[in-house]
């Protein structure tokens, strides 16, 4: 054979070439690697709108409907609902419970859908003779955790488990809704997210004295019992070795992401599964909040054998406290930057005057200002003299008022009266008027050609004041910050934002640089809806990068600026670098194409815009706002391009955990509207023993003797710690008398009982507040040390982190306040009668 082809070379060297053809074919055929396969918008859409179908046709009755909110698929009522109406009526076999077995319902009982088809076909008979598999499982758990041989959490976890089995047709049953778990998150997803995707020491470290502190070490131990549990006991009914530890990680993430609140009440203590914590399958379509009064309210009706969906009812809010006589003056308050500066400033109880040149503001502020100060022009230094001799108990001033990057090339000399001048005028009015802190942003115009590209700091500008950043856009900025240095030297307190290009949902903006992906974004939504088909007009290069950042992101970086004590901004002139994302256009257009395929784009250069664009950096750098300000964005590139503020009247559950922690280890996300963190007081120690059952009542205790409250970040304070602070300083004799004379009938609103209490229960709650801060502060050497603090700010678990200090620091400093305010009779007083009109207008 060697002979045969040492005589003919051409044979081994035509198979070496068939062989190579061979493997060139089967890689096209059989691609090595995972390919991903995001589903598209559409198809998402789709799945969610047949799995409601498919709940609805299983017996449920309601008039809901699946809807996309922009910022995600939920349920939507089709029709008003009173409070207290049921909106939906579900089965009980569409629930995972371990209280009954729901699905050895007989035939003759079921209301028609899959199980009544499904036993049909099965041939396996009827119960109770020779029921099928999922009541096989399922009455063998309900035994088991009547019994306490399994914890109610075990139980929940082997149902789970089994539905996905069944799901899968990896076990002689039909799942109680196989349409719905396509929806949930895949079995692979528990590996990449969550709480078992995040790194023990990463864990440790940056979650020391958060509540998500030791939730690693139960979450195993809890899976490892499950799984023990279902291995030896169900092992003989599903079939040895068939349940693996990744099934039940998975239907741990998704019990403690997607179980549905029974009512109004305390959240479970740490991770334990309480019984008013309930697993409906139509309300996995639905979206958690944590607010009570906006989350339906359920009810099982055992009579009927069905669960009740309720309307819920949104009560007003009592403030503890009339809001502060000091203002906050926003200049050009009705820009896109502006009016969400003012919404998150009103949303945190600021009293807010709003100047702009506009003939009115536009209505979404109108009622968020206590003074409006229309018609009004920066230029004119009489006009800003005259607004801060009316307005005298001014704190914070922004100034906002600046033409964009192409309005200022279009117009320089107008544009430099607005920018510089402008700021000469209110510096001057501000000297006048004796009022020290203002804020200004600054823009990434600022960096020229000789600017770094990555990682850029606003400290760059300082250390180089004579760069030229090419335009007269950045030559405008450069001669503010020079307004702004001069101030400092006279006592003032300038603090000053470089912003990247600002993206948000408004319906109108202005003509800048960065702008040119709001427009890509409008144009994808029309070639969406059908309104426009012309391919997009590109004014940049596409390979261009540019930062960016999402207008919520923007405004909590704004405010963390404004709220920093002067003491903290380590940077030089106060100046800070607030940053977001960066992408090219390319990218984006790939992004909005994954959604909307029949979208195209064309280039047409505009010269200014893209000579801007050149000169701008690619990145900033998060670490100095991060060490200073606690700001880092949450916003990530895939999140930020369809965002949107869309309204709806949603159906929403109750979720009891739903906090920066329990979305970050159970959904695998972050939150970016409001944050709220899981705050436990240890309060066993300062009560009296008849106290304690009265504070359990009302769930001012848990069963370990912890105040336990989910708390939001809020200038008012959350009425039910306030009342609980007000019962743990009270006597228990005086808590008796309360109770008799309706002290409690508005809970959790209350008033305060008199001075010495309030002021008690104030200085108490700082006392233990103070500590939390301790606990989250204690592990900063330690994290900076293994980490370092440029690479901190990548890690996930910083995000909660910075969550739970923000809640804590802003509860902190609103009890303060109210230490002070309690201490003086007077005001005292004052802030009586005024949370009795509240509480009376409730």
């Amino acid at each position: 054979m060697l002979r045969v082809l040492s005589l003919y070379p051409v044979i081994p060297a035509v198979l070496v070439a068939l062989c190579g053809i061979s493997l060139i074919v089967l890689g096209l055929v059989y691609p090595s690697g995972r390919v991903e396969h995001r589903p598209t918008l559409a198809e998402i859409q789709q799945k969610h709108e047949m799995a409601l179908a498919e709940v609805m046709h299983s017996g449920v009755s309601g008039n809901v409907s699946s809807k996309d909110f922009s910022d995600g698929l939920g349920l939507a009522l089709n029709s008003p609902v009173a409070q207290g109406q049921v909106i939906l009526t579900i089965p009980e076999h569409l629930a995972i419970s371990v209280d009954r077995p729901h699905s050895c319902v007989p035939p003759q009982e079921m209301t028609g859908g899959w199980r009544a088809r499904t036993w049909a076909m099965s041939g396996r008979g009827f119960w109770p003779e020779s029921p099928n598999l999922a009541c096989e499982v399922e009455r063998r758990v309900v035994a088991d955790v009547a019994r306490k041989k399994a914890t109610r959490l075990t139980g929940v976890l082997s149902l789970m488990v089994v539905e996905w089995l069944a799901a899968k047709g990896l076990v002689a049953s039909t799942a109680a809704a196989p349409e719905v778990l396509q929806l949930l998150p895949d079995l692979q997803w528990q590996q990449e997210n969550g709480l078992f995707a995040l790194d023990p020491e990463e864990l440790r470290v940056l979650g020391s004295g958060t509540s998500m502190h030791h939730w690693r070490d139960v979450a195993v131990n809890e899976t490892s019992v499950a799984l023990e549990y279902i291995t030896s006991e169900l092992g003989p009914l599903l079939g040895a070795g068939r349940v693996t530890l990744d099934h039940v990680r998975w239907a741990y993430l998704v019990v403690h992401g997607f179980g549905q609140g029974e009512g109004p009440g305390p959240p479970p203590e740490d991770l334990e599964l309480p019984s008013q914590v309930w697993f409906l399958w139509p309300l996995f379509l639905a979206r958690p909040t944590a607010e009570p009064e906006h989350a339906a309210l359920l009810r099982h009706n055992k009579a009927e054998q069905v669960y009740e969906v309720l309307a819920p009812r949104a009560p007003r809010i009592l403030r503890w406290g009339e809001p502060s006589p000091m203002s906050v003056l926003v200049i050009g308050a009705a820009g896109a930057v502006g009016k969400r500066l003012i919404g998150a400033l009103a949303s945190r109880g600021e009293r807010i005057v709003a100047v702009d040149k506009a003939p009115q503001l536009p209505e979404s502020i109108k009622h968020l200002v206590q003074h409006a100060e229309t018609n009004k022009d920066v230029r004119d230094f009489y006009t800003m003299q005259r607004i801060f001799q009316r307005h005298r108990f001014v704190h914070t001033v922004w100034n906002l008022a600046a033409p964009l990057s192409v309005e200022t090339a279009k117009n320089p000399k107008i544009a430099e009266q607005v920018t510089i001048n402008g700021m000469r005028n209110v510096l001057w009015a501000m000297y006048e008027a004796r009022v020290k802190k203002i804020l200004f942003t600054d823009s990434i115009g600022s960096f020229g050609a000789t600017a770094p590209r990555e990682e850029c700091t606003a400290r760059w500008l300082t250390e180089h004041p004579l760069q030229d950043p090419g335009s007269d856009y950045g030559r405008q900025k450069r001669g503010v910050r020079r307004l702004l240095k001069e101030f400092w030297c006279s006592g003032g307190d300038p603090r000053w934002a470089v912003l990247p290009g600002v993206l948000h949902s408004e319906s109108t903006w202005g003509h800048g640089t960065t702008e040119y992906a709001l427009e890509a974004l409008l144009a994808a939504a029309n070639c969406l809806s059908g309104k426009g088909s012309e391919p997009f007009r590109c004014p940049i290069e596409t390979d261009v990068r540019l930062p960016m950042i999402y207008v919520d992101d923007l405004t909590r970086g704004l405010l963390a600026l404004q709220d920093a004590p002067e003491s903290a901004l380590k940077e030089p002139e106060h100046g800070y670098a607030i940053p977001g994302v960066s992408f090219t256009a390319e990218e984006l257009f790939k992004e909005i194409r994954f959604h909307v395929p029949d979208f195209q784009h064309q280039l047409e250069i505009d010269q200014n815009m893209n000579t801007f664009a050149k000169l701008w950096p690619n990145t900033l750098s998060p670490a100095e706002p991060l060490r200073d300000l606690g700001y880092a964005p949450s916003v990530g590139f895939r999140e930020l391009i369809f965002k949107d503020m869309a309204a709806s009247e949603e159906l929403l559950f109750l979720d009891l955990r739903l906090t920066d922690a329990s979305a970050l280890c159970f959904r695998g996300v972050w939150v970016t509207a409001k944050h709220r963190a899981q705050l436990k007081l240890p309060l066993s120690s300062r009560l009296k023993g008849p106290s304690v059952p009265l504070m359990q009542k009302y769930g001012c205790l848990s069963q370990t003797q912890n105040l336990n409250l989910i708390v939001p970040v809020s200038r008012d304070v959350a009425p039910a710690f306030l009342s609980c602070m007000r019962m743990a300083a009270a006597d228990p004799e005086m808590l008796q008398r309360l109770e008799t004379r309706g002290w409690f009938d508005n809970w959790p609103l209350t008033l305060p009982i008199d001075q010495r209490n309030e002021q008690s229960a104030a200085q108490l709650a700082v006392e233990l507040l103070q500590k939390v801060l301790e606990r989250l502060t204690q592990s900063n050497n330690e994290l900076r040390q293994r980490f370092g603090s440029a690479s901190v700010v990548q890690r996930p678990c910083v995000r909660v982190r910075e969550a739970e200090t923000m809640v804590v620091v802003s509860l902190l400093k609103s009890m303060q306040e109210l230490a002070l305010l309690s201490s003086n009779e007077y005001l005292f007083e004052a802030l009586r009668d005024a949370q009795r009109e509240s509480l009376q207008e409730a």
